[in-house]
């Protein structure tokens, strides 16, 4: 799964595809879309995968990242102004790159005096399962992958396994 390669990794790979594409500009290409990724979670001061920040607090958005991000994933929403709309758009650019890795679910506190919604996101570990299994198979060792993801999403590190030729 790429969403868990280090960014380095990203960017090396992203280069290598416009170097190596016909076209001078390609902003469709996943790589491109992974590192769009990356300067969004910059600019919102969160990590991957990380949903804890108050929803109604302010986030600042570079108004040329967020045209770039819509032309990327066609998005056709308002810039974000508070961590609910960022991770709204969040959300679905992560479902643009692997569909269905994480799910939301809105709920509502009901008071005397007011209605408060809130949503609440989850990873398909299910998904992110299988996927670590096929990453596992090209590359056991987990090369430019990131480490602090895999330990903040418990994916146990398995040891290679190694076949040595007889000696005969």
């Amino acid at each position: 799964m790429r969403l868990l390669k280090e960014k380095e990794y990203i960017e090396e790979k992203e280069n290598q595809k416009i170097i190596n594409s016909y076209i001078s500009f390609n902003i469709n290409n996943n790589y491109t879309k992974i590192n769009a990724l990356f300067l969004y979670e910059e600019q919102g001061n969160i990590n991957r995968f990380d949903f804890t920040k108050d929803n109604n607090e302010v986030v600042e958005i570079d108004n040329t990242l967020w045209e770039g991000i819509k032309k990327m994933y066609r998005i056709t929403t308002k810039k974000p102004y508070n961590y609910q709309g960022f991770y709204k758009s969040y959300t679905s650019m992560i479902n643009n790159l692997s569909p269905k890795l994480i799910t939301s679910k809105k709920q509502q506190i009901r008071t005397k005096m007011k209605r408060d919604t809130f949503t609440t996101y989850t990873i398909n570990e299910e998904l992110l399962n299988k996927s670590i299994e096929l990453d596992e198979l090209q590359n056991p060792t987990r090369n430019h992958f990131n480490k602090t993801l895999i330990d903040t999403l418990n994916i146990p590190i398995k040891k290679p396994v190694y076949l040595l030729e007889d000696d005969e």
